[in-house]
């Protein structure tokens, strides 16, 4: 649980942090958040909170898919590529 929180507070502050740097038309798609945990709990929660403040300030929906059933480094796999051609890392 102290680690769900850790990591959805570092999130959080990074998303925050990046907020002046970003460009003019960014973002110009949806944004899409991967919460590797099941609904309901606290990453989700967060995430969905986080979300909401992002749509109204950016003015873009925000989507959060939960994926209880992968770990943290294997849930952005589950997303197509926008890229056919792309390869992953992970």
């Amino acid at each position: 649980m102290h680690r769900r929180f850790v990591s959805a507070a570092v999130l959080a502050s990074m998303a925050l942090l990046a907020w002046p740097v970003a460009a003019q038309n960014y973002p110009s798609k949806p944004i899409k958040i991967v919460v590797p945990f099941p609904a309901g709990g606290t990453s989700d929660v967060l995430a969905r909170l986080i979300g909401q403040k992002m749509t109204e300030s950016w003015g873009q929906p925000v989507v959060v898919r939960t994926s209880p059933d992968r770990v943290a480094t294997s849930a952005p796999m589950r997303w197509p590529s926008p890229h056919p051609m792309a390869t992953r890392s992970c």
